[in-house]
């Protein structure tokens, strides 16, 4: 049955938020639509590079841990993956959005962390040249993705990704320890530490939390645009600062 363990996992994850999205206090079934345009636009970016990065054995998939399913050399449970962890973080991207009063304080910490998020990335972009392609290519997607987040007009969903990008810490280091081996005798994804800093949080490679910063940011960005690109107020609403 340790063939079902990532599937299991996965399906954990996104548990509890998809019984929640029908609660009707915070229907956010009713953004499907933005969530879905999301989701494929991060698997546009990310499933290249994923598979990229396996045929180029930068990380793979222990054949244990998997159903045995492969598209494009990736394991079914790797494209649900995509799917399961940014419908989950766009969840709480959708609570945060809903319920919190953007004030200065935050509007300034916003600023201050997406200054400090390109300032660290450029400092890791620089240590991987040339060898360390993971650290290299995440860092290099982050600074880019970091860079048009903050010369979009849109200030308030910089406090938003902030603090649900915060929140969403918490099950990403449950789902990446559970996949990097912390929870089991044997690890799901396995990596090449000669292309990455070599630096592990308990069994997380670093480079993961670049990793996982690209894709809810690309993801809450996409979402977030989508969804209030056709409202009459947008302009006026989304270009303060």
């Amino acid at each position: 049955m340790s063939n079902l363990y990532y599937l299991f996992i996965l399906a954990c994850s996104v548990f509890f938020p998809l019984v929640l999205s029908f609660y009707p206090k915070n229907p956010f079934y009713k953004n499907f639509k933005y969530v879905f345009l999301s989701i494929v636009f991060v698997l546009v970016v990310f499933i290249p590079w994923d598979v990229f990065f396996t045929l180029n054995k930068v990380w793979g998939f222990n054949s244990d841990y998997v159903l045995g399913i492969y598209l494009l050399s990736l394991p079914l449970e790797e494209w649900l993956f995509f799917v399961v962890v940014n419908f989950s973080t766009l969840f709480i991207f959708h609570l945060i959005e809903i319920n919190l009063k953007v004030g200065m304080a935050l509007k300034l910490a916003s600023e201050a962390f997406f200054y400090f998020a390109i300032l660290i990335l450029f400092f890791c972009l620089i240590i991987s040249v040339p060898e360390k392609s993971y650290t290299f290519t995440a860092s290099l997607v982050g600074i880019l993705l970091a860079l048009i987040v903050k010369v979009s007009r849109l200030g308030p969903f910089r406090v938003y990704f902030l603090i649900s990008y915060l929140i969403s810490l918490v099950p990403f280091f449950i789902v990446n320890g559970a996949l990097t081996g912390l929870w089991s005798s044997e690890p799901v994804v396995l990596y090449d530490d000669t292309k990455n800093l070599s630096i592990r949080f308990f069994s997380i490679p670093l480079d993961d939390l670049i990793y996982n910063f690209d894709m809810i940011l690309l993801a809450s960005f996409t979402y977030f645009v989508s969804k209030n690109s056709k409202s009459d107020q947008f302009v006026e609403k989304y270009e303060q600062r």
